[in-house]
């Protein structure tokens, strides 16, 4: 995934991807910026503000977390995952 997001800088999934794979492997740091960089490409990518939101519950950051994950929802109001971490 690296190595796509390196060849793909400017597009959304390869930023995506990459941030869930760091995000497994315990570099949250990392993940975020990457998550947050896929937003910033593709503002309708759900799945980024969820995997956000995700990160954002996990440090008790919830103020945070909803503001993600109500995000994700407004922007497919049938995302059954962002709903039920609401």
């Amino acid at each position: 995934m690296r190595r796509f997001a390196s060849l793909e800088p400017k597009n959304a999934w390869a930023n995506y991807y990459y941030a869930r794979c760091l995000w497994q492997h315990q570099s949250a740091g990392d993940a975020r910026i990457l998550a947050h960089r896929a937003t910033q490409l593709d503002p309708k990518l759900d799945v980024a503000y969820l995997l956000l939101g995700t990160m954002d519950a996990e440090q008790n950051n919830l103020t945070a977390a909803i503001e993600m994950f109500s995000k994700a929802v407004q922007i497919d109001p049938d995302f059954a995952e962002a709903h039920y971490r609401l």
